[in-house]
């Protein structure tokens, strides 16, 4: 019995020695590399903690790790690195470049001293700080760790957004020479942009075509991208279609926007700023499993199966887990319902003077995962009659304002943390001109207007119906050009 127990456990250091564990980040984004409380860097060295703990391999860095290309933060960033881990062997640290590791650094009131602006620059330039600071030799790395190869690239076409001719020679050179080496192992990947009809809101950011058409030829493939900060609590942030993709999320702010299972656009919504996600990643010779974390509180996003994501490997498009066939199937679809003795109001803003829009707040729906969000759809009295406004808002592009079709949309709240939702939901609709991708709407003063909200889930099934109404006040507010 007792040489059975000690092969038993052999056999357990044997399995948990091949087991690859990866740390994940990106988008930290800072302008100084400050560790105060809420700071994106504060975040980061707790991830970096959390991923001491953990006992992870590699530290995946995907991209945008400076606002600006500062030199001061990438030093600061690696001494976070150091601190944490020590130099004894320390994980592998694999930072890669986003777009904005590419930016020249402006501040007109010089608040931050970047010793490298004002200079002739060019992208080599900026690559040569990335690498001198963060102290590494490469800006796409490329190891193999317990038998699986990673793979990182620095897009330096579009800087840090797009492959050029030659980004896409070294991630086809590289997945090649993985698959000679087992072509039974998966293959990580990450860049700092998504690849393109893969990830929730990679309209807006522009998903490149040119790594989908690589990457659907390997389905061994497991791409981590960053760039669309968008929460890691959206079921939506992995997807298996001809590879795998997955989003890291952000260490900074979180981003809602386009992508949304229902509209394109909505309101400006508040706290973005609060949520920090990472993921850590296990594979082992029969499967893959992310765990995504919220840092706020330490606590682990579960699906709505209450599992972490999981799937066999290699992965093939015969054993994907998250096709969005099955993850229809998988999560049991359940309409929002509203609370008993539910209640929405609409209110000028501000009262009493010339308005510069609509407050919607109401009672927060249930749902057994999450609310993604609540479309408001607006009527116009006339008469006896409720018209409904079809064109129902202005967007801002640069200086135009655009007429849109889609709906109005008040975003849920679940990007703070499932355990940080509040029990109301509120977004005001304002007058045009809206803020860049946010919301606005040309209300017309002295008029009766009622707001249907619908609520609905992570991937579009509506709840019914709750009804406000608001008469606007005689004068209007009239922005200034």
């Amino acid at each position: 019995m007792k040489k059975f127990l000690a092969l038993l456990i052999l056999f357990a250091i044997a399995v948990s020695a091949a087991e690859l564990r990866l740390g994940i980040i990106s988008d930290t984004q800072p302008n100084n590399p400050t560790t105060k409380p809420g700071a994106p860097f504060y975040y980061m060295k707790k991830s970096f903690e959390k991923m001491k703990a953990l006992e992870v391999d590699a530290v995946l860095l995907v991209g945008d790790l400076s606002d600006n290309s500062l030199p001061h933060v990438y030093d600061g960033l690696r001494a976070i690195f150091d601190e944490v881990f020590g130099t004894v062997n320390p994980p592998l640290f694999l930072p890669i470049m986003g777009n904005h590791d590419y930016w020249i650094y402006q501040n007109k009131e010089k608040t931050v001293d970047d010793p490298y602006a004002g200079k002739s620059e060019t992208k080599i330039a900026r690559e040569e700080v990335f690498k001198k600071h963060l102290k590494i030799d490469t800006i796409n790395p490329s190891v193999v760790v317990k038998g699986t190869s990673i793979i990182g690239c620095s897009m330096d076409n579009n800087p840090g957004l797009s492959p050029s001719p030659k980004n896409l020679e070294f991630l086809e050179n590289e997945i090649q020479k993985a698959i000679a080496r087992d072509p039974n192992k998966p293959i990580i990947v990450f860049a700092h942009n998504c690849a393109k009809d893969t990830l929730y809101s990679e309209i807006y950011h522009g998903g490149t075509q040119e790594l989908t058409n690589l990457f659907k030829k390997y389905p061994q493939v497991i791409y981590f991208s960053g760039h669309t900060h968008t929460p890691l609590e959206d079921e939506t942030s992995i997807l298996q279609s001809d590879f795998t993709a997955v989003a890291t999320s952000t260490m900074n702010y979180n981003y809602m926007g386009e992508g949304s299972p229902i509209c394109y656009r909505g309101l400006e919504y508040s706290e973005r700023h609060l949520p920090k996600n990472m993921l850590y990643v296990t594979i082992n010779d029969t499967k893959a499993v992310i765990r995504r974390y919220q840092l706020r509180d330490d606590s682990e996003i579960l699906d709505p199966n209450g599992k972490p994501w999981s799937f066999p490997v290699p992965p093939t498009k015969e054993n994907f887990v998250y096709t969005r066939e099955n993850k229809l199937k998988m999560y049991k679809r359940i309409a929002p319902t509203w609370p008993e003795n539910a209640s929405v109001t609409a209110t000028v803003v501000p009262e009493g003077k010339p308005f510069t829009g609509i407050k919607i707040r109401g009672t927060a729906a249930q749902h057994p995962h999450l609310v993604w969000g609540y479309i408001v759809e607006i009527f116009r009295k006339d008469g006896d009659l409720w018209i409904q406004e079809t064109e129902t808002h202005y967007t801002r592009n640069g200086s135009d304002l655009i007429k849109a079709k889609d709906p109005i949309q008040i975003y849920g709240d679940f990007y703070l943390g499932l355990n940080f939702r509040k029990n109301f939901f509120e977004g005001t609709i304002k007058n045009i001109p809206a803020r860049h991708y946010f919301t606005g709407f040309d209300f017309k003063p002295n008029t009766t207007y009622r707001f249907d909200v619908i609520p609905f889930e992570n991937f579009g099934l509506k709840g019914k119906p709750i009804s406000c109404q608001v008469t606007t006040p005689a004068e209007k507010f009239i922005p200034a050009n």
